[in-house]
């Protein structure tokens, strides 16, 4: 068997890795995916940036909510890229933190 993106996380025990790379969105590795093992590359999500504080805190917070939902790691990784994304383009942090609603309505226009 190759070393293929998967085999380092496999051989340590994890069965799920999420990476975030910043502007560069985000990069999912589920080996419980339903179809089998699932390598998922999330393209960032475009906007003007104001303020970065609290993105990672919005991402960390959006994948905890979507994945309780009950959604796969790749598309509660989506929804997190953007909900991030949209929290940036306010100042502050926690009133910048834009609704699931808003969310899902700019994944529906995108």
């Amino acid at each position: 068997m190759g070393a293929g993106p998967g085999a380092s996380s496999r051989s340590g025990g994890l069965e799920r890795v999420l990476v975030t790379l910043g502007s560069h969105g985000s990069v999912v590795l589920d080996s419980l995916a339903a179809s089998g093992e699932q390598i998922s590359r999330i393209a960032p999500t475009k906007v003007s940036a104001v303020d970065t504080t609290g993105a990672g805190d919005a991402f960390t917070g959006a994948v905890a909510a979507r994945l309780a939902a009950g959604v796969t790691l790749a598309e509660a990784a989506a929804f997190a890229s953007v909900a991030a994304a949209l929290a940036t383009t306010k100042k502050g942090t926690q009133a910048a933190y834009p609704g699931a609603e808003e969310v899902l309505e700019h994944l529906r226009i995108s």
